[in-house]
């Protein structure tokens, strides 16, 4: 606010010729003795030189220069002038009354009054509020105003107070003293030191006198739940299946633990777990034996025949014996002595009969007659031994079979289209039924035990409409089409089957080992289904129903006709089929295949192994599959081996139930080497899944794709991840894109490749409670090798712990517009650590986002990563953040550069609650064109990189930051750097900001600025502390650049670590404009503030303390030069050196209003090359053009001059200068006026001996350069 001239006032040039005419009509002395220099015994630095002269004296001798105390002592008798001039060719001019306003008839006023026009009279002058200068605080004042100049509510964005003059009313109500804050925050609500009520993260206050704590260690600022721990994962094991539960599918009888996929409660002792292959059922039933190969063929024990040619049978009079061989004399009457020849003839006898019941047939080959040969019900047809007794069922094409009520035991039959025909009574036992052209076996009913079928056509074909039975211990090889079909209604069980070899039909279709169709139900308990056709067990048809326990169906064979399929276990057509305790092993397609619109598959304890492609076209070798709106459900899934897929479900409807699951291994399709996935969900199947484990696959482990598509999961391990063997990429451990939906209560993934998870695209959704993503690598290429890629517009949410460690390129990336992400729930831990660089050396962050990707971090710590730790960039793009933690950030592998915590460019932004910043490199956080907000920031212990840099916070090309409650501690060359870019401006809005130990370069030892901000940038600080800095505490410098500040205490500003100069408290360079309101500026060097050709509008800012740099130069309160202005309001400036104000230059400007400038004491006078020229000590020192205004002042103390104006221009009004050296040295044609000014009880009022040495300018400084983007 510049000062207007009264009219009254006398010019410059008529004040100093009424001065000089009086002092030569009066003869006054200006010189007032009763005052001395102060004590050199008190004052260690009184100590004053000044070219060989005593100042003061009239002394011209040149010799050694006295102490003050020398001075002080009365000028030992030395002689003086009456008006104090000294005996030299370039005396400093005298004034009139000693400075003092003199009254209208230039006389003077007494000793320490001036004239005041207003009384009309001689007037004490002295500001109210300072009755002692030693303890003047003037008052100031001002108000809330935005950057555009309009009032404001303090808080709003931009708001800041401007100072200005104090109206009457006001010194005695709400004006604060200089050094003091209006703060709203103190209670009651008032006036506070500035600084004092500075909050630090967290919310506490800054002490009184600046000090804080040194930050701790990096590793102590993190909590210890979100230090990062790597757990080896345990091998994969095959998961359980039995458990303590309510369902008895998976209960564990009478045992407490548990049993794993592969192996069955103990059948026998209930107490424990035994190989599921130990309950399976013999190759050969009783009354055969194995020949000893892999897969044995089973032949009628000989040992069964024993020595009786009938093998045992009864002679009890109930029992008819046929012996084929018999050649006797007696007429064949059916007994062991004459037995019968032929069976017809027993079944003839037997039926008029009714007390016989048995037929006993000795060793032989019977050849039936044609059409059926019955026994009916309650009659057993029975042999010597299945080896020995022999039924030829069709001789010569004649048509033959055995249709059977009653029982058929320990005999073979051979031949005919459907050898055996077992009615709803009938039963066979230890019978051998070979080489039915049509089936070896059909079974209307009854029941088949310890039965070998070996045939050209269908094995058993158990067909009775409705009817029901059973099968036990039934061997069937080598039939055609199917070994066991039940179908037509049939209600059948079987236990202890076993089916190998079965081959197609005559049409090269079929050979399917068991099927179950056309509505029939069959409950199986144990099988072996060994190298059939086209299935190993199937069930087609609505309403067929089959159950199937402790199972092995393996190395089934494709369909001959077109080569396809192979499954092992195939559910189709709307059947139903619970399968318990199985091992699929070497099937081909499939292994376990549900197709088509209500099929179900359900059950537990699976092993699917080593599923083989179809042979047809090498594709598939999938290990389990669902679809077209089929459901498969499985508790205890072990796949391992398998091809293209380890379990597949696709098709809208289709369903998918894994509770507890192991996948492991899945081999690329052979076909094209590509895919090997674990687990696959697509096209709207819709899965849930407990606890899977997904080890050891290819290309992905678990994908989800497809509108519709939907996972919901439990415990989800997806581990050692290959590469799709085609070209090497993929190596995905989850993928969810095209739509689809996951959800999981965990999702853990440790050694995938490209990406742990990738998600992707719009309408995807991820949920999970939470996520551990580690040791992912990249594809063969170099790319990837991240944690979490979330991109295209995808959706994820982690409500619980997150753990990224050891990924690659990104540990999270996220990217495009409507993409969202959120880590953490707040509570539980979100860690993203160790992240390393792509092979390239590029890369290597933490958390990405970009192209308008939203991210959420929440209790997250991203720590040891390359290049940057957090960066969000693009339009729109967003991270929120709450309980942020990033630290040791290492510098770029490839180039040794960056190393950032936290980068926000192209207008992206970045909002965080809570965030550390520690041991990074170049900058802590970095934005360029890009918005930061928040609260609670600790930012420190900044390395830089390549030894540059290591800035705290960057804010430069067009960014913004919003922040409160931010401390920046150990940073290197700048704490707080901002600078705006050509095309836009740089905002920074901040609220209690606490700098403190910034240390220059490691390198170049330069700098270590609190804050800088260069050209265009703007910034509003209310409440800030900064102490202990290096070189300046701030610096605004450059065009455009505007500090508004309030509430500042700048404190011990350290000097240049290579030169040990400069120091300053505050510099305002060219260019730069700075508006100060409340500050306390203590204890720093050469200057508190220094605005050079720059402009600084002041308001109750104390400057106290300043030292001087390491040459004993400067240690100025406050200084302008170079066409600089300062206006300033309330200013107090005590115990400094040199001088407490100091105007230097042509059009550099001062007007400052309400001031005491007390107590400056001495500094050197150093010329650019070093040499020591002088000593000042001047409350006032204004020089080389400079222009002073000083309203309402006193000037008190100043070991030199009060004033010292030289051969420039000053104008005091309403001033007291009193108990300094010299009241005044105007010199080299310096110009002063006065109004109400009084000048007394000086050592001297006026110096007029040699012009006193005078300051040259310090060395101004410059914003730091701007920082390159890490975009790229």
């Amino acid at each position: 606010m510049p000062f207007v001239e009264s009219d009254s006032a006398p010019a410059w040039r008529d004040v100093l010729a009424i001065g000089a005419a009086v002092l030569a009509a009066t003869g006054a002395s200006a010189c007032d003795g009763a005052r001395r220099f102060a004590s050199g015994s008190q004052e260690g630095d009184a100590y004053l030189v000044g070219a060989g002269k005593y100042y003061g004296d009239g002394d011209t001798e040149v010799g050694p220069a006295p102490s003050w105390d020398t001075i002080a002592g009365g000028f030992a008798g030395k002689p003086m002038r009456a008006d104090g001039a000294a005996s030299t060719s370039t005396p400093a001019q005298p004034l009139p009354c000693g400075g003092s306003t003199p009254k209208p008839d230039n006389t003077c006023c007494p000793v320490g009054t001036a004239w005041s026009p207003a009384a009309v009279d001689c007037v004490s002058v002295a500001i109210a509020e300072c009755p002692d200068p030693a303890t003047c605080k003037p008052r100031w004042c001002g108000d809330w105003r935005d950057l555009s100049g309009k009032a404001c509510v303090a808080g709003g964005p931009g708001c800041h107070i401007a100072p200005r003059a104090c109206a009457a009313a006001e010194l005695t109500g709400s004006a604060c003293p200089a050094g003091e804050w209006p703060s709203t925050k103190a209670q009651p609500a008032g006036c506070v030191p500035a600084g004092t009520d500075v909050q630090l993260p967290g919310g506490a206050i800054v002490a009184a006198d600046g000090k804080v704590a040194p930050l701790p260690p990096t590793a102590q600022l993190v909590p210890l739940a979100l230090v990062a721990a790597d757990v080896p994962l345990a091998n994969a094991t095959a998961p359980a299946w039995c458990f303590p539960s309510a369902d008895p599918a998976t209960a564990c009888p009478a045992y407490g633990g548990s049993c794993a996929v592969g192996t069955v409660v103990d059948p026998v002792a209930k107490a424990s777990c035994v190989p599921l292959d130990s309950t399976l059922p013999p190759w050969c039933p009783q009354g055969f034996v194995a020949d000893g190969a892999t897969v044995p063929a089973c032949a009628p024990d000989p040992s069964e025949c024993g020595s009786d040619p009938w093998g045992g049978a009864p002679d009890n009079g109930k029992t008819v014996f046929v012996d084929k061989a018999y050649a006797g004399q007696a007429k064949p009457e059916g007994s062991k002595a004459a037995p019968y020849t032929a069976i017809g003839d027993a079944l003839a006898k037997v039926k008029t009969n009714a007390a016989l019941g048995t037929i006993a047939l000795a060793t032989g080959s019977y050849v039936l007659p044609p059409g059926p040969t019955v026994v009916p019900p309650g009659i057993v047809l029975r042999g010597r031994c299945a080896a020995s007794t022999v039924l030829l069922g069709s001789v010569a094409g004649a048509g033959a079979w055995v249709e059977v009520g009653g029982a058929v035991e320990r005999l073979s039959v051979v031949d005919g289209q459907i050898p055996v025909i077992l009615l709803a009574q009938g039963t066979l036992s230890r019978v051998r039924v070979q080489g039915g052209t049509y089936a070896g076996i059909r079974m209307l009913g009854g029941a088949i035990n310890h039965v070998v079928v070996q045939g050209l056509g269908r094995g058993i074909l158990v067909d009775g409409k409705g009817g029901a039975g059973a099968l036990f211990g039934v061997r069937i090889s080598d039939a055609k089409d199917r070994g066991v079909v039940v179908a037509g209604g049939f209600s059948a069980s079987l236990n202890k089957v076993v089916v190998t070899g079965t081959g197609p039909a005559a049409d090269g279709k079929g050979g399917y080992g068991v099927l179950v169709a056309e509505g029939a139900k069959a409950q199986i308990v144990g099988l072996r289904a060994h190298g059939n056709a086209t299935a190993g067990v199937a069930a087609f048809d609505p309403g067929s129903h089959l159950q199937l326990s402790y199972a092995s169906i393996a190395a089934t064979v494709a369909a001959a006709a077109d080569k396809s399929a192979g499954h092992g276990v195939l559910v189709s057509g709307g059947a139903k089929a619970s399968m318990h305790h199985a091992i699929l092993v070497a099937n081909r397609a499939i292994g376990a295949l549900a197709y088509g619109a209500g099929s179900v598959l359900q059950g537990a304890n699976w092993t699917v192994k080593d599923t083989q492609p179809q042979a047809a076209d090498d594709a598939l070798g999938d290990g389990a599959r669902v679809q077209n709106g089929a459901s498969l459900s499985v508790t205890g899934l072990w796949a391992v081996g398998n091809r293209n897929y380890g379990a597949l479900c696709t098709g809208a409807a289709s369903k998918l139930t894994i509770a507890a699951g192991l996948v492991i291994g899945t081999l690329a399709q052979a076909k094209d080497g590509q895919r090997g996935e674990g687990l696959r969900i697509e096209s709207g199947c819709a899965a849930k899944l407990g606890e899977l484990r997904l080890d050891g696959n290819r290309s992905v482990g678990l994908v989800v794709a497809g509108e519709g598509s939907t996972v919901d999961g439990g415990v989800l391990v997806v581990s050692n991840m290959q590469p799709q063997t085609s070209d090497g990429q993929k190596g995905f451990g989850v993928q969810v894109v095209e739509g689809g939906r996951l959800t999981a209560a965990s999702l853990h993934v440790h050694g995938a490749r490209t990406a742990a998870a990738w998600v992707s695209d719009a309408k995807t959704t991820v949920q999970l409670g939470g996520f551990k993503a580690l040791h992912t690598l990249p594809q063969s290429d170099g790319f990837g090798g991240r944690g979490m890629h979330v991109a295209g517009g995808a959706q994820v949410l982690v409500s619980g712990a997150v753990i990224l460690l050891d990924n690659r390129d990104y540990a999270v990336l996220a990217e495009g517009a409507a993409t969202q992400l959120t880590l953490g729930d707040g509570k539980n831990p979100v860690i993203v650590a160790q992240t390393s660089p792509r092979p390239d050396g590029w890369a290597g962050q933490g958390v990405h986002a970009r192209k308008g990707a939203q991210v959420m971090l929440l209790h997250a710590h991203v720590t040891a990563a390359r290049e940057a730790g957090v960066v969000a960039t693009g339009t729109g793009t967003r991270i929120d953040a709450k309980g942020l933690w990033v630290t040791a950030v290492e510098p770029r592998a490839k180039d040794g550069t960056l190393g950032r915590g936290v980068v926000v460019e192209d207008k992206a932004t970045f909002a965080a609650d809570g965030l550390v910043v520690a041991g990074c490199g170049d900058a802590g956080v970095f934005s360029h064109d890009g918005t930061l907000q928040g609260q609670d920031w600790t930012i420190g212990h900044l390395a830089g990189a390549k030894g540059l840099r290591g800035r705290g916070l960057v804010v430069q090309g067009g960014a913004s930051a919003h922040l409160t409650r931010l401390r920046i501690a150990a940073a290197r060359e700048v704490g707080i750097a901002a600078a705006a870019s050509a095309k836009a401006a740089t905002v920074l809005d901040l609220r209690d900001v606490v700098v403190d130990a910034t240390l220059p370069e490691s390198v170049t030892l330069e700098a270590g600025r609190a804050l800088d901000l260069s050209a265009g940038a703007t910034a509003t600080v209310i409440g800030l502390v900064v102490a202990g800095n290096t070189g300046s505490g701030l610096v605004v410098a450059g065009p455009g650049a505007r500090l508004h500040a309030g509430n500042v205490a700048v404190f011990d500003t350290k000097g240049d670590a290579a030169t040990g100069r400069r120091g300053r408290g505050i510099d305002v360079g060219e260019g730069g404009a700075l508006v100060l309101a409340g500050a306390r500026v203590i204890g720093n060097r050469e200057a508190g503030l220094l605005v050079h050709a720059g402009k600084a509008l002041l308001g109750g800012v104390w400057l106290a303390g300043g030292h001087g740099d390491a040459s004993g130069a400067a240690g100025w309160g406050a200084a302008v030069q170079a066409g600089g202005t300062i206006d300033a309001f309330g200013v107090r400036a005590v115990g400094n050196r040199g001088a407490a104000l100091a105007v230097i230059g042509q059009a550099s400007r001062a007007q400052v209003v309400r001031a005491s400038l007390h107590d400056t004491a001495v500094a050197l006078i150093v010329a650019p090359g070093g040499a020591v020229v002088g000593e000042a000590a001047d409350g006032v020192h204004v020089a080389a053009g400079g222009q002073l205004e000083l309203a309402q002042a006193v000037v008190s103390k100043a070991k030199r001059a009060a004033v010292v104006v030289d051969a420039a221009s000053a104008k005091l009004v309403e001033t007291r200068i009193a108990g300094n050296g010299f009241g005044w040295s105007v010199q080299n044609g310096g110009k002063v006026s006065t109004q109400l000014t009084a000048v007394s009880d000086n050592d001297q009022n006026v110096w007029t001996g040699a012009a006193l040495p005078t300051l040259g300018p310090l060395d101004p400084v410059f914003g730091r350069p701007t920082m390159e983007p890490l975009t790229y």
